[in-house]
């Protein structure tokens, strides 16, 4: 630097005067600091996030494959990829999903615990008459309103975002799939028979059985249907969240 300043007088404080020995101390820890700082960026980048987006919808889904969240996943892709949706919202989207199914598997095995005990523990006798009667013409509203009017509202605010369809050929349908599915039915008369409702706690169980004039996908509906429907109480409001559907075969 004396040589490059205009200047006369030099100060003797040392500043600039070459070092005796140089130490490696200082590039080493530096170098290593940088190091340490690359790694752990990949590293979040990576391993950092529950869910990524990624740069196509084929290397998105793949994150979600055989995860125990793989549909709220593929939603998640789909939001963001198919749909064009923020990332804002479409996390939101899976945290609701991812919730919901969640809840789906809960209920799910809650239901089956129920159907297999409740008659033998002779709880059916203390519940309450105006729930069932409640649950009996919310069920039936939903049947009605989808088969004979095309109308998918009440099932759109009362299903839940992971709802889960069991057709009567065995395939599941999401909520949306299941929505979209009514220009396949062709009904002009249903009959909504009710068997059985089971409650415990903010769980409801309506078991009955369908008897429809009409088509689905242009076929004559094959008979009976066996129905069940799960409700769930949300904040006082029953919610729908899962439905099977078992064609009745005739005993000859």
């Amino acid at each position: 630097m004396r040589y490059l300043l205009p200047l006369n007088y030099f100060s003797d404080l040392g500043i600039f005067q070459k070092p005796e020995k140089y130490s490696w101390k200082f590039p080493y820890l530096f170098a290593g600091f940088v190091f340490l700082v690359m790694v752990g960026t990949v590293a979040y980048a990576e391993f950092g996030h529950e869910v990524m987006p990624h740069n196509s919808i084929k290397d998105c889904k793949k994150q979600f494959t055989d995860a125990p969240n793989q549909e709220a996943g593929y939603q998640f892709c789909e939001c963001i990829h198919t749909t064009g949706n923020d990332l804002d919202t479409c996390l939101e989207t899976y945290e609701e999903v991812k919730m919901s199914l969640n809840l789906n598997i809960t209920t799910m095995k809650t239901s089956i615990f129920l159907l297999l005990w409740l008659p033998f523990m002779g709880l059916g006798q203390d519940v309450n008459q105006e729930t069932q009667n409640e649950l009996k013409a919310l069920n039936e509203r939903l049947f009605k309103e989808y088969t004979l009017n095309k109308n998918t509202k009440p099932l759109e605010e009362c299903a839940t975002e992971g709802f889960v369809l069991i057709a009567g050929n065995g395939m599941l349908e999401t909520k949306d799939q299941a929505i979209n599915g009514v220009d396949n039915v062709n009904v002009s008369e249903i009959k909504v028979q009710v068997d059985k409702v089971i409650l415990s706690g903010n769980t409801g169980i309506v078991i009955g059985v369908l008897d429809m004039k009409g088509t689905i996908m242009g076929r004559p509906v094959p008979g009976k249907i066996r129905f069940s429907s799960t409700f769930l109480k949300f904040e006082d409001r029953w919610r729908l969240v899962t439905r099977t559907m078992t064609m009745m075969r005739r005993l000859e």
